[in-house]
């Protein structure tokens, strides 16, 4: 981000300061279009249109659900992470395998369902493809950066909630360096969303409850996340999360760290990321809170039509538009996620996501120890699907609901939206 543009928001930021029940097993949404706003419309066009910065991976990605539970957790020290030799990451491989089909490409990035030639087991396969790229330019220094970082990473974790990494490759004849991960069958969230608009609030936190998990794990090995987004957590068969895309996660040398790198979606982005000010587990906290939000209302807190008002949205904004539906819990949760001052945000103390556990909304809903062995009922479940086959069901329902809020728009009136929605006043970032 320019200067230019951090001064800016500064200055905005200163001037506005101044004036115990059970999940059920299937949830059931019911899905109404008089509350589609044109906004929302926008915003949707808007996430599915634009390139974002980390590679769009594993968007769509049909096929067989492998769950593998684990018990344990492996753990690293950062000098060990560091000191592993990039051609041990990427070695030169003969590894023989079948392309399926593409699942999702970016401008130099792209996934792939295939099927090895030798145990005709079925993965993804997440390929960088740098032919053009010279690694001496300031773009092609941070793409292998970011390559390296995330391959080193995917080698040392290991968690329920963290996509399972198999292997890593060169492939010298195309300029490609691959990773080869597990094949989970599901959709993200984001599709999730597409499908129903917005989740009940027993589901959202079920996944919320899981996310917890996740960071937690990943905080406990001073890892910042940075890429928490409805895009970027799978759902698999048995209706549990998994994240993906490490490409923007780091390692930080100990707790007392932190970093100032801008990276990651507008949508998403934390106020402290935006102004240039270090940071470290804060960010992970804010995008779930982001997360929450979208899931409970189907928009970003903080979306405008224009990216620059997004992040000037992200800095000023003092309140929230709630659906009706959402409970006084969910409002205060997010609204504590949301603070724009770090060391009042909610995980950011010496409990990280202790404190989060702590929290009535996750306290009256879930049952931790359950949830973490994968024995809750998940609140959907998603059918078995032909890895071959092309027109798969995501597919048939994007364009369902494409032509769903081209004929919504057209038939919306002000006072649809307005009785949908009203303005908490009270749900400000005040203490």
């Amino acid at each position: 981000m320019s200067i230019k543009l951090v001064t800016m928001l500064t200055m905005i930021t200163e001037s506005e300061n101044k004036k115990n029940v059970m999940l059920p097993k299937t949830t059931v949404v019911k899905i109404t279009s008089s509350a589609i706003s044109l906004d929302e419309v926008q915003y949707r066009m808007r996430r599915r249109k634009y390139s974002l910065t980390s590679p769009r991976i594993f968007e769509s990605s049909p096929g067989y659900c492998q769950t593998t539970v684990i018990s344990g957790s492996k753990r690293f020290n950062f000098q060990q992470l560091y000191s592993i030799d990039l051609d041990t990451l990427f070695p030169s491989s003969n590894e023989k395998y079948d392309i399926i089909r593409k699942l999702s490409s970016g401008a130099y990035c792209s996934s792939y369902s295939i099927r090895d030639s030798v145990n005709n087991q079925i993965y993804l396969l997440k390929r960088y493809e740098l032919k053009n790229v010279s690694p001496k330019s300031s773009l092609g220094e941070n793409i292998y950066k970011r390559m390296h970082e995330e391959r080193r990473l995917l080698g040392a974790l290991q968690s329920n909630y963290i996509l399972t990494f198999i292997s890593s490759f060169t492939e010298y004849d195309q300029d490609c360096y691959a990773i080869k991960f597990e094949y989970v069958t599901g959709v993200t969230l984001f599709h999730l969303l597409r499908r129903f608009r917005w989740l009940e609030e027993k589901a959202v936190c079920f996944y919320g409850a899981q996310i917890v998990l996740a960071l937690e794990y990943l905080h406990e090995l001073n890892i910042i996340y940075r890429n928490l987004k409805s895009e970027t957590i799978l759902i698999g068969l048995n209706g549990y999360i998994k994240l993906c895309d490490f490409g923007f996660a780091t390692v930080l040398p100990n707790r007392e760290s932190k970093t100032s790198t801008i990276l990651g979606v507008p949508d998403y982005m934390p106020p402290e990321m935006l102004i240039g000010q270090p940071y470290s587990f804060s960010v992970d906290w804010w995008q779930l809170g982001v997360i929450l939000f979208e899931l409970l209302t189907s928009m970003t807190p903080f979306f405008a039509r224009e990216m620059f008002k997004t992040h000037v949205k992200t800095i000023c904004l003092n309140r929230f538009e709630w659906p009706n539906r959402v409970s006084g819990m969910a409002r205060q949760i997010v609204k504590n996620l949301l603070n724009k001052e770090v060391s009042k945000r909610l995980g950011c103390t010496l409990s990280d996501a202790s404190e989060l556990k702590r929290n009535l909304w996750f306290q009256n809903n879930i049952e931790w120890t359950t949830l973490f062995d994968q024995q809750y009922p998940a609140p959907y479940k998603l059918k078995s699907l032909d890895p071959t086959n092309n027109a798969t069901i995501l597919n048939s329902i994007e364009s369902r609901r494409l032509e769903e809020y081209e004929t919504t728009v057209q038939e919306l009136t002000r006072e649809d939206f307005d009785n949908n929605y009203t303005q908490d006043n009270k749900d400000q970032f005040e203490d």
